[in-house]
């Protein structure tokens, strides 16, 4: 009977942990929720259900690289799910492992590779009518083939998206769509149209964590509109944030924007400042793609 009851109630205060994930996520409180699950590594022991234990490897992958970088050590957690997920003919979870791992090759630059285990996963999601995780793999690609700057795939991807999150009325899903086709405009050139979006997913009171990816983009979307302080104090605000969670990418994302402007604005000083620490950051944590960015920025600003 002893045995039983540890297993039920490592089963219960596991679940309940999973359940917390997205709340978790959403507030920005990454680094906190890595904790917990850490807490309850010998749990998935002690149950034995691979389904659980690949679960667990998944967020274990996807929430270490968005905290602390070091690709290579979380794609090592997304392998283990999938060496579950095959070993048991888990069809659906193999998409979710796929799903953290475009998320991570996103982070390490590595786009094709990213891009491919995204449209395995959204094929899954979209067949199970998975909804939520179907807008994330979307979501994904929109940040991937932006990266590769194929401006009309990511918008595509963002409004399949949109039509998803409508269609089965989420919330959440409507706010990250919208402001994603904002972000993907923005960046193509037309920052006027893009802020328009991105103010439309203000008016759906979103979560913190969304609320203040928002204001970045719309800080860089001021910014290339010649809009230089607004811009400039909604990034120093978003930047500061992101940074007080260790959110260390969408820091450093965001931060290149930021030191664009205050090159734009004159301050040099500033700007180079921020894009050494963004160097190191990206260097330290296996960001290389955000690595050369920055280097490229230092660059410019030194042969001036």
């Amino acid at each position: 009977m002893r045995v039983e009851a540890n297993w039920l109630q490592c089963l219960r205060e596991l679940d309940a942990v999973f359940e917390q994930a997205e709340v978790a996520f959403c507030e920005g409180r990454q680094a906190v929720y890595m904790t917990a699950l850490d807490a309850h590594t010998e749990s998935i022991g002690v149950i034995g259900d691979p389904w659980r234990a690949a679960l667990w490897q998944c967020w274990e992958g996807f929430l270490r690289v968005v905290t602390q970088g070091y690709p290579e050590h979380a794609m090592a957690y997304c392998h283990k799910a999938l060496a579950l997920a095959e070993g048991k003919d888990l069809s659906y979870l193999r998409a979710f492992a796929e799903c953290c791992a475009a998320q991570i090759h996103l982070i390490a630059g590595d786009l094709l590779a990213g891009q491919l285990a995204g449209i395995r996963a959204l094929v899954t999601f979209e067949i199970r009518g998975n909804i939520p995780w179907a807008c994330r793999a979307l979501w994904l690609l929109s940040a991937l083939t932006n990266a590769m700057e194929r401006w009309e795939d990511s918008l595509a991807y963002c409004r399949r998206a949109l039509a998803h999150a409508q269609e089965g009325a989420h919330a959440r899903l409507t706010v990250v769509s919208t402001w994603r086709i904002g972000s993907t405009l923005i960046l193509s050139g037309h920052p006027a149209e893009g802020i328009l979006w991105c103010e439309a997913a203000l008016t759906h009171s979103p979560a913190p964590l969304d609320r203040m990816t928002i204001e970045a983009v719309r800080g860089n979307g001021l910014i290339r509109c010649g809009h230089l302080d607004e811009g400039i104090t909604q990034l120093e605000a978003a930047t500061a944030w992101f940074k007080e969670r260790l959110l260390w990418h969408d820091y450093s994302v965001f931060g290149l924007h930021l030191g664009e402007g205050y090159v734009q604005r004159g301050k040099r000083v500033f700007a180079k400042t921020l894009f050494e620490e963004i160097v190191r950051v990206s260097y330290d944590r296996g960001y290389g793609r955000l690595e050369k960015k920055a280097k490229k920025s230092l660059d410019a600003i030194e042969k001036e």
